[in-house]
């Protein structure tokens, strides 16, 4: 099995290039919401804007965040991956003083006149046509369901359970060891809509408007999903 992780998009991205066709070859993609991918709990974006998934990052970083540090997880990253296409912005970013830092109003159209994604439909049409090509697209809503359709799809035997995770699991359970609040706090803050977790409607609007097309993405890949999520 050969697993590829990309952390961002670069122009030697060979994922259009390769053979998902070859009769050797099974391919599996995993897709998430945009949205909820920028809210992950990652270890560069905890980093570097703390508290932006437990309700505390300030207006002003959530627009670094969104927009002025040129942070290549808030645009159209899967997409991006996808097509070898990296963000246009990332190196000239900090020319203009984030906005609210400034005292002034801009809107999510002037934002995006500022700063274009330069992602068009025909970009988008590429990477459907090359989810198109995997032998099984999963959605990771209900990834534990996709994986065991897929398993039984390839006829595969269920694998033996972990004995390493059982063990860390009865030992917490036998100490009464309890979980942080601040893992406490993030776990119901997922069960809130972006909108809110965000917590700024104008941050929340502008990007939406810059991953309009990941967005699009995502939703046709629920339509060739092996597991229709609930």
């Amino acid at each position: 099995m050969v697993s590829w992780e990309f952390g961002g998009a670069n122009k030697k991205t060979i994922i259009s290039q390769t053979d998902w066709e070859h009769p050797n070859v099974v391919s599996v993609v995993i897709t998430r919401d945009p949205l909820t991918r920028l809210m992950a709990s990652g270890g560069d974006t905890t980093r570097k804007y703390p508290g932006y998934n437990t309700q505390k990052l300030s207006l002003e970083r959530w627009w670094d965040f969104a927009v002025y540090d040129g942070y290549k997880g808030s645009d159209n990253f899967f997409l991006r991956i996808l097509l070898g296409k990296p963000n246009p912005h990332s190196e000239a970013q900090t020319l203009i003083r984030n906005h609210i830092e400034e005292g002034v109003n801009r809107t999510t159209e002037e934002v995006m006149e500022l700063y274009p994604t330069k992602i068009w439909k025909k970009d988008f049409e590429r990477a459907r046509s090359l989810l198109d090509r995997f032998t099984f697209v999963l959605d990771i809503h209900c990834l534990i369901d996709g994986i065991e359709a897929m398993r039984d799809a390839l006829s595969l035997e269920p694998p033996p359970p972990d004995q390493r995770e059982l063990k860390h699991r009865n030992r917490d359970i036998g100490e009464g060891r309890s979980i942080s609040e601040t893992s406490k706090l993030k776990k119901e803050l997922k069960k809130l809509p972006t909108r809110e977790r965000i917590g700024h409607d104008d941050v929340y609007e502008y990007l939406v408007a810059k991953n309009q097309w990941d967005i699009a993405l995502y939703e046709y890949s629920k339509t060739i999903s092996l597991v229709r999520c609930e």
